[in-house]
């Protein structure tokens, strides 16, 4: 008899916690399941591995792991290249994961891989009755809802947080607990700058010495927001914090050089009122 298949849930790991969205998905998953005649699972990424009772508690039939210190940073690239092994193996259905900022970043790059299709910042879910995924989403300013169904498997979607109810524990459930190698440890896109060299579609961007360390320091640590007091500190060990402006005018030279060498998206992100962050995906805009 063919292994059935199964309901993915990609978990969220950050601050020491699995993210509360994993437990909605799940209390959702299992209904999704029951009715597609699927097995519901969950994959973990994590530095450290954990206690996984509440998650079969929720309903999960298999907790896939890999643990690695690796997976401390948020590093999408190595993220998706360690979900797609497993998946490239798996018989997996449905993928389902929660609308968080890593999340909505994230996915889009695994649906990619498996050239398949994602509907992002879905508010409801279904199973119609030849077992396909109704993936329902606000559209047009919010005004109506999209019914959509995916031709290409595994069907993926991000869910809203807060979305779908946590179910009530079953402690008296079991489920299997399934260890995983770690296969990529490198973002390759990160190693020149161990070099001290940024590279933008193949040109070599010269950078000063503090330029290259301002980027260098957010690119090493991706969607991590940081005050401009604290990149004052930590790269210049300033502590009179009235200099604010020297992080800006580093930030607007960086861009402006990023675009003269051909790059579409700049990396480094303006969070108002905040300060920055590396991410991808950010439109040029000088003027930020």
């Amino acid at each position: 008899m063919a292994a059935k298949k199964e309901l993915l849930i990609l978990a969220e790991y950050s601050q020491n916690k699995i993210h509360p969205v994993v437990f909605e998905l799940l209390n959702k998953g299992q209904k999704l399941a029951e009715k597609a005649d699927l097995n519901l699972s969950v994959l973990l990424l994590l530095p450290k591995k954990i206690d996984f009772s509440e998650l079969i508690a929720h309903g999960a039939d298999k907790v896939y792991y890999m643990e690695d210190p690796v997976f401390a940073n948020p590093d999408e690239f190595i993220y998706k290249e360690n979900i797609l092994s497993f998946l490239a193996k798996a018989q997996i259905e449905i993928v389902l994961t929660g609308a968080t900022n890593f999340g909505r970043s994230l996915a889009p790059r695994i649906a990619a891989g498996l050239k398949t299709g994602l509907t992002a910042d879905c508010t409801a879910l279904d199973i119609d009755e030849a077992g396909n995924l109704i993936q329902i989403r606000p559209a047009f300013s919010e005004n109506i809802l999209a019914h959509i169904k995916s031709d290409s498997r595994p069907q993926m979607a991000t869910i809203r947080y807060q979305e779908f109810k946590k179910g009530t524990a079953d402690r008296s459930r079991q489920g299997e607990i399934i260890a995983l190698e770690t296969k990529i440890k490198d973002n390759p896109n990160l190693k020149d700058i161990k070099k001290h060299i940024v590279k933008a579609d193949n040109n070599t961007i010269k950078l000063t010495p503090k330029e290259f360390e301002l980027l260098a320091f957010l690119a090493q640590n991706q969607n991590q927001v940081f005050k401009r007091t604290q990149l004052l500190n930590k790269i210049w060990g300033f502590n009179n914090y009235s200099e604010t402006r020297t992080v800006d005018e580093h930030v607007k030279r960086i861009r402006k050089k990023l675009k003269e060498a051909g790059l579409n998206t700049i990396p480094i992100e303006t969070v108002w009122g905040v300060g920055y962050k590396f991410s991808r995906g950010v439109e040029n805009n000088e003027n930020e």
